[in-house]
C-alpha cells in the first residue's frame, strides 16, 4: 500500500472526479424523468372525457358476470 502525499492527493482528486461523474450522471437521469413525466402529462391531458353508460338505461353496465 502506498501512503506517499501524491498518492493520498491521487486518491482525493480520483474521488472528487467519480463524485462529480455521479452528479452529472444523476441530472441527466433526472432530467430524462421529467421529460417522461411531462409527455405522460400530456397524453393523459389529450384523452377524451369518458362519458359511461351514455344513453343506456341504468341497470345496464352495474354488475360483471364472473361465469363463463
Amino acid at each position: 500500500m502506498d501512503i506517499s502525499p501524491n498518492a493520498a492527493v491521487n486518491a482525493v482528486l480520483n474521488q472528487q472526479q467519480a463524485q462529480s461523474l455521479q452528479s452529472v450522471q444523476i441530472s441527466v437521469f433526472k432530467k430524462a424523468l421529467d421529460l417522461q413525466k411531462n409527455g405522460i402529462l400530456q397524453l393523459i391531458a389529450s384523452l377524451p372525457n369518458a362519458t359511461p353508460r351514455a344513453g343506456l338505461p341504468d341497470h345496464i353496465g352495474t354488475q360483471i358476470n364472473t361465469q363463463a
